[in-house]
């Protein structure tokens, strides 16, 4: 959807008044299905373009797997013109499984793991959930995180156990059933021979409808349903299958600077806090030690705009005291 599109839909909306905010535009060409139908649909049309349809319950118009969202706007009540949001990023959860987690049993080590990678990446990560093996659980945070993400990464509660229930709570999160996968069925087949039971069998179930993502490197297939990639517990099968499929994921890169300074946090915070109110595209990190003796503060300044990046830091350094600066990356 193009930006005369965005500004005429968001004209008509000031005709309509109160009631209808705050909202995001989505660029469908039918009519909306949401669950709850709270809000009255605009609708215009330009030329061959689909018609827009602004709804109130954004997180279903935007949710990952059903229609491509339209670059959007956030309009609220009082405004006089549209604010126009920055470059929008794919963003992912992390859902860790496992009451061995939460007991401390073991150490979660894949969702450190999966932040390193998909920042790499230039996926934006906004949550992590640590939940227990109980379905109904899974099902929530799964749904959860599925309707306000791009990509959802599960690790662990798949095996053939009686607390392996990812399965189960995935598909209940979509409201499908549990099937036994012929593809996969054939491959345990294969593999096992005569040695295959019930147990082994049981790796065959996947939610109806969910896809097997295949790889050289890979002697079984990642498991998805819609934007929801199921993965192993066990850190090294983690590891091997994300790696296996890294690439599906890549996006426009972070641009990171980085400022090292002597100076105490206290005594630059009214800069940072100016920076950052005239720098909305940057993000900008604040991080004191204790431990070190060449500085004291790290500072990070972070976009997918490199120039924006740049500015903020060139800003910085105009704010902060220059004898006090270790080095700038």
């Amino acid at each position: 959807m193009i930006l005369c599109e965005m500004i005429g839909a968001f004209k008509k909306l000031q005709s309509v008044g109160a009631g209808l905010v705050p909202a995001r535009i989505c660029g469908r060409g039918r009519a909306c299905p949401c669950p709850n139908l709270r809000s009255t649909m605009i609708r215009s049309g330009y030329g061959r373009k689909p018609p827009i349809r602004i709804c109130r319950d954004f997180h279903h118009c935007l949710r990952p797997g059903r229609d491509k969202p339209s670059p959007y706007l956030m309009l609220t009540i009082g405004d006089s013109s549209p604010r126009i949001s920055p470059m929008r990023q794919k963003t992912a959860a992390i859902v860790v499984i496992g009451n061995e987690i939460l007991t401390g049993k073991s150490e979660d080590k894949n969702a450190s793991f999966l932040i390193t990678e998909l920042h790499a990446l230039g996926v934006a990560l906004r949550r992590v959930v640590i939940i227990p093996d109980e379905v109904e659980v899974i099902a929530a945070a799964v749904r959860e995180c599925s309707d306000g993400h791009d990509y959802v990464f599960t690790s662990g509660g798949v095996g053939p156990t009686h607390d392996d229930v990812t399965i189960e709570g995935v598909a209940r999160a979509f409201g499908r059933e549990v099937v036994r996968h012929p593809d996969l069925e054939a491959m345990l087949r294969g593999y096992f021979g005569d040695g295959i039971d019930a147990a082994r069998l049981r790796m065959a179930d996947t939610p109806q409808g969910s896809e097997l993502i295949k790889a050289e490197a890979m002697r079984w297939p990642v498991l998805a349903m819609q934007n929801v990639y199921v993965l192993p517990g066990v850190p090294e099968l983690f590891r091997k299958k994300f790696e296996a499929i890294r690439e599906r994921f890549r996006a426009e890169p972070f641009h990171v600077h980085t400022i090292y300074t002597r100076q105490d946090e206290f005594d630059i915070a009214s800069g940072l806090d100016s920076v950052a109110a005239d720098h909305p595209q940057v993000e900008i990190g604040s991080y004191p030690t204790f431990t070190r003796d060449d500085y004291r503060v790290k500072i990070t300044i972070e976009s997918k705009e490199k120039s924006a990046v740049e500015r903020a830091r060139d800003k910085l350094l105009e704010l902060l005291d220059s004898g006090s600066v270790v080095k700038v990356e």
